[in-house]
């Protein structure tokens, strides 16, 4: 058996890392986002692990947000391969599947780590629970949503207008519903639609202020998002990643009809950052 060969991902290789990623999209939709959209390209290096040119295990390194994110698929050995090819950033956030998490321990420093798993909602199996008055978010909101996503993932320093503006760009690429309590943003959801997943729609940042969780608000925006996405006909399922131990989140995403689709750990490598 011929050995296994790591290598960044070439034009040539594109059409069969392409068929490997939509053998399971819903697990594999950042590789997509970040391959077809020519922003995130530029943020993102990619890799894989090939045998007799078929790929056997593929890595991700997505340098857009403040700490890296390192996502890897595949076999045990084709993981272990990768990890000894890839620069790792000495910051980062490893996603890998659950029976990887061993493998990455004994190649990484992790400092911590959190079971997390892929929920899925398909298209007719879901149940609006919109309570209350929920608004989706414009470019003025900007600075309201920036503040509400710092205490999510808590910053240090005053607000610069490069964050300001990358919001602001945020905001008009993602539907973003929020809920205001007496003038002040307090939760969020948003919704992604990618180019290349004509059939699929992304839940993330789904965030209460502490003092005003147990209301009902996450399932008011979760819900209006779920039904707006679901007007397009071509929307078959709505997916999310959710911490597996966070019990309120996981009952407000099963209450609109989100199941389980994979496991997965979020490892972190010298950053306390969490789920």
């Amino acid at each position: 058996m011929r050995m296994l060969k790591v290598k960044p991902l070439t034009d040539e290789l594109t059409d069969s890392f392409d068929e490997n990623l939509r053998r399971d999209p819903l697990t594999d939709v950042f590789y997509i986002l970040d391959l077809y959209d020519p922003q995130e390209r530029k943020r993102s290096e990619f890799y894989v692990a090939l045998r007799d040119g078929k790929i056997e295990g593929k890595l991700l390194v997505y340098h857009g947000l403040r700490i890296a994110s390192v996502w890897i698929r595949g076999s045990e050995e084709a993981s272990f391969r990768l990890l000894e090819g890839v620069k790792i950033p000495n910051q980062a956030i490893f996603l890998v599947d659950r029976e990887l998490s061993r493998l990455i321990r004994r190649k990484v420093s992790i400092t911590a780590e959190y079971p997390t798993e892929v929920m899925v909602l398909r298209g007719g199996e879901q149940r609006v629970l919109i309570k209350h008055d929920v608004g989706e978010l414009r470019e003025e909101h900007a600075i309201d949503y920036l503040r509400l996503f710092r205490e999510f993932q808590p910053s240090v320093g005053a607000m610069r207008e490069e964050e300001i503006q990358e919001f602001r760009r945020g905001l008009e690429r993602r539907k973003v519903y929020g809920i205001f309590v007496d003038g002040s943003l307090v939760s969020t959801t948003l919704l992604s639609r990618y180019p290349a997943l004509e059939d699929i729609r992304w839940i993330g940042f789904t965030f209460t202020r502490r003092r005003y969780r147990g209301r009902g608000f996450a399932a008011s925006l979760v819900s209006r998002a779920v039904s707006d996405a679901f007007q397009n006909p071509r929307v078959r399922h709505v997916g999310l990643i959710v911490r597996s131990t966070s019990v309120p989140a996981k009952h407000v995403y099963g209450k609109v009809g989100f199941k389980k689709h994979r496991e997965l750990a979020w490892l972190s490598l010298n950053t306390d950052m969490a789920p």
